[in-house]
């Protein structure tokens, strides 16, 4: 199933040898020690997963449609469990896509966005970092983009206003232009948007 929207990747390192990809919504892995390809790796959504990413250990995959970010088995992705999942309660829309910065999860919603850490619970070893709901959520998983220790991203707030925001410490700033914002309101749609981060000559 394509979905046309981009592959997720990421690895586990040393720690597991495997690579997971995110591709059409379904998981799979390549096992780096056979160069062998699996999958679609069964994990437990009702609906297709939207963006992943890793830490500490952990796979880490969003749901479409839902509050849920699914985490797999210790440097294991292809092992993920019925309740090994975080629900994103702190507000209340759907969760769009994660990004992991700086040891944090960032976790977006349609309007807000959140950051959670691992707080090595043996159960569930996710939660909320105080003091980090921000009032700014982001179009799709593929609008969010991370250059050094800052995340950029195409946000969207509770009035369906679009601008692009970046943000380092929970506290986002609008980084576009008023030019750049009335363009993206003036586009029929901003569904497929893809965000790429570059730096050059110090910029």
């Amino acid at each position: 199933w394509d979905d046309g929207a981009p592959v997720f990747f990421a690895s586990n390192g040393r720690g597991g040898e495997q690579v997971a990809l995110l591709s059409g919504g379904r998981l799979y892995l390549v096992t780096l020690t056979t160069m062998t390809l699996s999958g679609p790796i069964a994990v437990p959504f009702s609906n297709h997963g939207t963006s992943l990413d890793f830490l500490d250990g952990y796979f880490l995959v969003s749901e479409a449609n839902t509050i849920r970010v699914w985490f797999s088995a210790l440097e294991n992705g292809a092992l993920w469990d019925a309740l090994d999942f975080f629900a994103v309660s702190v507000t209340s829309t759907n969760v769009v896509g994660i990004k992991v910065v700086r040891e944090r999860i960032w976790v977006f919603q349609s309007q807000t966005a959140v950051v959670y850490y691992d707080s090595g619970n043996a159960l569930n070893p996710f939660l909320p970092y105080p003091g980090s709901v921000m009032q700014e959520g982001a179009v799709n998983a593929s609008s969010i983009g991370v250059l050094g220790e800052a995340i950029y991203w195409v946000g969207q707030d509770n009035q369906g206003r679009h601008r692009f925001v970046s943000a380092t410490n929970y506290v986002p700033t609008v980084i576009s232009t008023p030019p750049i914002s009335f363009a993206l309101a003036s586009y029929p749609s901003i569904d497929q948007i893809e965000v790429l981060t570059y730096e050059q000559e110090g910029h």
